[in-house]
């Protein structure tokens, strides 16, 4: 182990500037502030390609950063092969933060500690969960006769063209579904399949719960009640009214609230492919990590108890910041403060109860998804557009997706 850093030594930890805008320097300022005789924490904002600056390091003795308050979901695979993200177990253990030691009971769900894991070993400490919802243009539904969002995509399906017709004059397109596989697709999903992803992360494109999926969506696009589109185009669109509702983040909904305002845009529960079984949604995990050989690996794991933990005032101040952007806390503790108190985020409290029903994507399945997020949407174009069937696509997807897999073994 690595010496500990010496009273009034910095101990440098990157972060991108959005999470630290949110919460984590304020949060940080606030930890540095109760450990005022203890090594400070300085967050530095990620550099451009930062794994291409740190793994130089790593292999040279020589790391000028402890650890990342933030790797995304999708690149955490990626972060622990190339030996970047070192096994935390070490650190845990020797933590002073009694949840340190606590892991596996710790969270408000087993299934977010299980999706820490890669081959059984925790590199991660999740700094929220994404948690996905439908969001909708309440006065849209209601114009279309509809006082809320249906509670299954049967009805969503006669829904929609009854608000093209209501919306025509303002040209609004029922439904949107964005390119980035874990918006509408992977919500649209988990709510068709208790496990939409197989052990590598690959969407079950061949089962018949995707392909009864992917027919309803090309089914609206060809009667104009859908379009498939990048975020940018979908976000600027639902701003300015053309959109009725999509599935993604609460961030979808917070960003409609922006300009329409809470009364006009809703959340809730997605519809389900099936009334009869439990409600189900779509969860990715964003994390902390230490890097190998890191100056300072305890006092970054410690930092990163803190800031994103059960309790204390770092903590406090992280989650209610992240609570204003996108994510939710892991932790029962303030999802009983924060959330379930706060009526105007009652949404975020529906859909994190899915949870233990509900698929939470592994560390595990992270590359698997990022293949898929390569070259599926191609593939849906190519269906959505007439040119192959189904079948056809997702056959021809697997071959790609098997094919791309084994180069990156090779």
């Amino acid at each position: 182990a690595r010496p500990a850093a010496a009273q009034g030594e910095e101990v440098y930890i990157i972060t991108e500037t959005t999470v630290a805008d949110t919460g984590s320097m304020e949060a940080t300022a606030i930890y540095n502030e109760a450990n005022a005789g203890e090594p400070q924490i300085v967050l530095e904002p990620t550099p451009p390609g930062w794994e291409s600056k740190v793994l130089p390091q790593i292999q040279d003795g020589e790391v000028r950063w402890s650890g990342s308050g933030y790797i995304p979901y999708f690149d955490q695979f990626r972060t622990v092969r190339s030996g970047l993200a070192a096994p935390l177990e070490e650190y845990l253990a020797a933590s002073d933060l009694p949840w340190g030691q606590e892991q596996a009971e710790l969270y408000f769900t087993p299934r977010i500690y299980e999706g820490l894991l890669l081959d059984g070993v925790q590199y991660y400490l999740p700094m929220k969960v994404n948690v996905h919802m439908a969001g909708w243009r309440q006065d849209y539904l209601e114009a279309a006769g509809y006082e809320t969002m249906p509670a299954t995509w049967d009805e969503v399906d006669e829904m929609l063209p009854r608000i093209r017709e209501a919306m025509a004059a303002e040209e609004v397109i029922p439904f949107s579904i964005a390119r980035d596989l874990w918006r509408s697709i992977g919500t649209g999903a988990s709510t068709f399949m208790a496990e939409p992803l197989d052990e590598q992360g690959v969407f079950k494109i061949e089962s018949p719960e995707w392909l009864d999926m992917i027919g309803l969506f090309k089914k609206w696009i060809d009667a104009g009640d859908a379009r498939f589109d990048t975020q940018d185009i979908a976000v600027d669109a639902w701003q300015r009214g053309k959109y009725a509702m999509s599935l993604g983040s609460h961030s979808w909904v917070r960003l409609g609230r922006q300009v329409w305002g809470p009364e006009l845009v809703r959340g809730g529960v997605p519809p389900q492919a099936n009334a009869e079984a439990p409600k189900r949604t779509w969860a990715h995990i964003d994390s902390a990590c230490v890097f190998n050989l890191a100056p300072h690996a305890q006092e970054a794991t410690d930092w990163a108890l803190s800031i994103y933990g059960p309790e204390g005032a770092p903590a406090e101040t992280w989650w209610n910041g992240t609570l204003q952007f996108s994510g939710s806390p892991v932790y029962q503790t303030f999802i009983d403060s924060l959330v379930t108190p706060n009526t105007e985020i009652a949404e975020i409290g529906e859909v994190l109860a899915l949870l233990p029903d509900s698929h939470i994507n592994t560390v595990a399945q992270a590359n698997g998804f990022n293949t898929c997020q390569l070259l599926m949407p191609e593939f849906l174009d190519r269906y959505f557009s007439g040119e192959l069937s189904a079948e056809e696509a997702m056959a021809e997807l697997r071959t790609a997706i098997n094919d791309e897999l084994a180069d990156q073994q090779a």
